[in-house]
């Protein structure tokens, strides 16, 4: 009992589980307020909240000299990396606007393939490359070196594909919205034209990806 007892207050005490402590109550607020003020709830927004959440709870338990050799690290990153920052600044500011500026669609169908595409199209974009990190470690060093090894962090999260892929997968929420009645009843007006416009899109990605694989 006392073993339990003490795992249990060596748990609470972690520093992580300190800031989720903060976090989530934070978070949640935060997605409560938007829905009073009649925003739109959806999974991106709560991630985004959640991330924002976890590095206020973050900034509030570091102390004044933490802090300071905190924000100075990331200064001297910003100017080590500043076409990285640039580009990916862009590329939060595309996610703002068109995950902002998407709507749902009246037509039923087409709606259901927005909500299809919002709650699966961001596991792949989170998972995707998680999945690809972890296998390219496993293929490179091995199943149990790639499990221990500490620098598997850094081959599993590539923060910068998964925020191009939100930045693709807002554009197309966006695009759903606002083409996709006029596409399916050209679609319905045009089935043939469709079918060959469809199938010889998938061969030009297949050859593409090809393309790609064999020169690599």
């Amino acid at each position: 009992m006392d073993s339990l007892t003490a795992k249990i207050t060596r748990l609470l005490k972690h520093p992580v589980t300190k800031r989720l402590l903060i976090a989530i109550p934070l978070a949640v607020g935060i997605g409560l307020i938007r829905s009073w003020l009649g925003f739109e709830q959806s999974a991106l927004i709560g991630l985004m909240s959640g991330i924002a959440a976890y590095f206020i709870a973050d900034g509030i338990f570091l102390d004044p000299i933490e802090r300071k050799n905190k924000l100075k690290s990331g200064v001297e990153f910003i100017k080590e990396n500043v076409t990285a920052v640039v580009k990916y600044c862009l590329l939060l500011s595309v996610i703002a606007f068109f995950f902002g500026a998407h709507k749902k669609p009246s037509d039923p169908i087409i709606s259901q393939i927005q909500q299809m595409v919002e709650i699966f199209g961001l596991l792949l974009v989170l998972i995707y490359p998680m999945f690809m990190g972890l296998y390219r470690a496993i293929v490179n060093v091995g199943l149990y070196r790639a499990i221990v090894n500490v620098g598997l962090y850094r081959a599993i999260v590539n923060v910068g594909r998964v925020i191009s892929g939100i930045a693709v997968y807002s554009v197309v929420l966006w695009m759903i919205g606002q083409y996709g009645i006029y596409i399916k009843e050209w679609i319905m007006t045009n089935p043939n034209e469709a079918l060959v416009a469809g199938v010889s899109f998938l061969l030009l990605w297949f050859i593409l990806k090809i393309s790609f694989k064999i020169s690599n």
